[in-house]
């Protein structure tokens, strides 16, 4: 639950930014009962839907109709590429990027109606207990019934409704965990030719950020609840690979599911244990004239190039000889970063044809 309420703030303070809202932070009260901390999450959601279709409901009335309708079709990964015409018809409303926020989240207002509606079911089933005793609850039930002093039916139903809970919750709030790191992404992790490469290194390097943030959340909720030898086997690269399909498949269908992807622990531990933090592309640490060229000058013909770099001040005249020494500074990263992704890509296609294989030797 507490995964959820920051989750919830991350997308708020998103909102606050894009929208003008000014929604205050929530807070987990463990004191609180599940269904008053679950009514929390659900009064700020609605208020979010609310303040998305408001600024939806401006932009229909004030973009053209048929453009508003061509807008609605444009997938999530192609509003990087919206002609300068159509961002300007779109500035005179709103700003871009709450552009992009509005239609991410109608597009995915079905996560925000589910993630509501489990909320309130678990504010149902589980009401009036308090979010601090929820754990020790079943732990209690257990040692109850080893003393004999709860009967073993009653055990087994309290098991089977708090497992019922949490099937229902882990892949519902792991859903809409994921669509907030999306929305990120598609408001932050996007090159703009119409900025600085420094610009736009900072905008890779938040992205990497994000994709390390995520990384090493899961890889650290993973430790919590496999053993050992497990982590282990699929962690390490000298384990053959058919172990390590065999216990990534074994531990899916033990936990039922509760990582949402089957080669989830795989890729959240790779790149938890990678070098991704140290192959980010530098920003302030870095004083090249390069950097503040656009990334469409780097298109243009070298004549071009090395006027620009004189207009910005540059005192060098072998402008051919900074754009070498950016090249050199940012070239290893860039390759190092793309070993790694074509590391882990290269896993995950292995791992997937070895758990299909074994499947269908089983069938």
């Amino acid at each position: 639950m507490k995964s959820n309420f920051e989750a919830t703030n991350s997308l708020t303070e998103i909102v606050n930014k894009n929208l003008g809202s000014s929604f205050r932070p929530i807070t987990l009260n463990e004191k609180a009962t599940v269904k008053e901390n679950c009514d929390v999450m659900i009064e700020r959601v609605n208020q979010i839907q609310a303040k998305v279709e408001q600024v939806d409901k401006e932009l229909k009335e004030k973009l053209d109709p048929t453009l508003y309708e061509h807008l609605q079709k444009i997938p999530l990964h192609g509003f990087k590429n919206i002609p300068a015409g159509v961002k300007g018809a779109i500035g005179a409303v709103c700003q871009i990027s709450a552009f992009v926020l509005v239609a991410y989240l109608m597009k995915k207002t079905e996560i925000l109606k589910n993630i509501t509606s489990v909320w309130y079911k678990i504010g149902i089933s589980l009401g009036g207990m308090v979010v601090s005793v929820l754990l020790g609850l079943v732990v209690d039930l257990i040692i109850s019934a080893i003393a004999g002093a709860v009967e073993r039916d009653k055990l087994e139903v309290a098991l089977a409704e708090y497992d019922k809970v949490l099937k229902t919750f882990r892949p519902a709030s792991k859903e809409y965990q994921e669509a907030i790191y999306e929305v990120k992404f598609c408001l932050k992790c996007s090159g703009d030719e119409g900025k600085s490469i420094k610009e736009n290194c900072a905008i890779v390097r938040e992205a990497m950020s994000i994709i390390l943030e995520l990384s090493k959340s899961e890889e650290k909720k993973i430790r919590g609840i496999i053993e050992p030898d497990i982590y282990d086997k699929i962690a390490f690269t000298g384990v053959p690979l058919k172990d390590k399909a065999e216990a990534i498949k074994n531990l899916y269908a033990d936990k039922f599911g509760v990582f949402g992807n089957i080669l989830l622990p795989l890729v959240a531990i790779q790149l938890a244990k990678s070098d991704l933090e140290i192959v980010k592309p530098p920003t302030e640490e870095l004083d090249l004239p390069v950097l503040s060229l656009k990334l469409g000058d780097l298109v243009k013909s070298s004549k071009s190039i090395t006027k620009l770099l004189g207009e910005r001040g540059s005192q060098q005249t072998n402008h051919t000889q900074l754009v070498e020494d950016a090249i050199s500074v940012l070239n290893p990263l860039c390759n190092d970063y793309n070993h790694i992704a074509g590391e882990v890509q290269a896993c995950v296609k292995i791992m997937s044809e070895k758990i299909e294989s074994r499947e269908d030797s089983v069938s």
